[in-house]
């Protein structure tokens, strides 16, 4: 449900899930977000269960 939770709340934020999945207990969401100067930035956010704290992996910036 934490999972879902701060989707949906980042949602409200315009960032967007591409994807989500569970790997070994660990959610793992795949957020898309379109800066105001055309630049997209793809990230990987881990949730670990218990731990309040969120962990930012590979983000990535696609320029057009």
């Amino acid at each position: 449900m934490v999972a879902d939770t701060v989707s949906q709340k980042l949602r409200n934020n315009n960032v967007f899930t591409v994807a989500k999945r569970n790997v070994e207990g660990q959610d793992m969401l795949y957020q898309s977000i379109k800066l105001t100067n055309g630049i997209w930035v793809l990230a990987e956010l881990k949730i670990q269960p218990g731990n309040p704290n969120f962990t930012v992996n590979h983000p990535v910036f696609v320029f057009q």
